[in-house]
């Protein structure tokens, strides 16, 4: 009796147990956690930053193009999401799945810029990428010189060059401008043109050169102008060539020789110089007062090439001139007369 009471009993327990599992199983509970992995939300994050000048005050790069690879399956880095910067240089990549990321940004005008975020479940990974201004170089100016003097049979020959120098993150973050022939080993430094802010020159002459060369083996060579920031990075100018150097010059015929004349008008004569190329001339007239003192009177450019006189048409006063012509090409090379001084009465 005893025993077919206590089976009784435990089968009543049972059923009462598997009607509260059944209930249970008939309705499961909410999975509204993120984490819980029976939650069935896709395991993703999000990406968000900002792309501002390296340079203070670390100003929007807007535009910035902005990439985020993933690793893939060989090895390699795959983009898996592209984007731009907004005006604000904000950035937001959303519905990124979980894991490493490498992020890349470029803008013209500035040096590319990387980075690394680790992406993880329901979080945002910020950043802040910072873009240094790439310098550049445009080459304005690139023209050879040759002059003949009265007081030395050694004629002058020079190559001047003018190069306009930016910088994203300004001119003050400019740090060196040079100019290179790899072809004959020239490497030399521009300087900066006072109260011309970006404009740098180079006045270059034989004994600038390196040993065993002159001016003259620039002529067909390439040639850069870099420039360079305090950060490093290089820009430069598209390689030119210097054009030619013109080494015929005219001959002056008069007035010369410390002439003296009482027409204060006096009518300048040189011989004939007709170069194989396009040329004009350039006649230029000094007043010097005094040994130390230089008054330029009058420069008259464009004259004809094939012509060999020139009127005064202004009164020259009393004291003593000095006069040159100069053939000049048309990339500006320049090729100068010997001087030739005369004396108005």
């Amino acid at each position: 009796m005893v025993t077919h009471g206590l089976n009784r009993h435990f089968l009543g327990i049972s059923c009462a147990l598997a009607l509260v599992l059944a209930a249970g199983c008939g309705k499961d509970a909410p999975h509204t956690n993120p984490l819980d992995p029976l939650s069935g939300a896709p395991e993703v994050g999000s990406v968000a930053g900002a792309v501002v000048r390296l340079a203070a005050p670390q100003t929007p790069v807007a535009g910035a193009e902005v990439t985020l690879a993933a690793r893939d399956a060989v090895g390699g880095m795959r983009p898996r999401f592209v984007g731009n910067a907004d005006n604000q240089g904000r950035f937001h990549f959303q519905g990124v799945p979980a894991g490493a990321y490498a992020l890349r940004v470029q803008a013209p005008g500035f040096a590319e810029a990387a980075d690394s975020v680790e992406v993880r479940l329901g979080r945002t990974a910020e950043t802040v990428l910072a873009l240094s201004g790439l310098p550049a170089a445009e080459l304005t100016d690139l023209r050879t010189y040759h002059a003949r003097h009265s007081w030395t049979e050694t004629d002058t020959y020079m190559l001047h060059g003018t190069a306009e120098v930016t910088d994203g993150d300004g001119l003050g973050d400019v740090a060196l401008v040079w100019l290179e022939v790899p072809e004959i080993g020239l490497l030399d430094t521009l300087a900066a043109v006072p109260g011309a802010p970006g404009r740098y020159t180079i006045a270059l002459s034989n004994a600038d050169m390196p040993a065993g060369s002159s001016i003259s083996d620039l002529v067909g060579r390439r040639l850069v102008v870099k420039a360079r920031d305090r950060s490093g990075q290089i820009g430069a100018t598209p390689p030119a060539m210097v054009r030619r150097i013109i080494y015929e010059a005219p001959r002056l015929l008069n007035p010369i020789g410390f002439s003296e004349t009482t027409n204060n008008y006096p009518l300048m004569r040189w011989e004939r110089i007709t170069p194989p190329f396009a040329s004009t001339l350039t006649l230029r007239l000094v007043y010097e007062p005094d040994l130390n003192t230089q008054i330029v009177k009058l420069v008259k450019e464009n004259i004809p090439a094939g012509t060999t006189t020139f009127a005064v048409t202004q009164s020259l006063e009393p004291g003593t001139y000095v006069w040159t012509v100069t053939v000049v090409d048309e990339f500006g090379n320049e090729s100068r007369s010997t001087e030739a001084r005369f004396r108005v009465l």
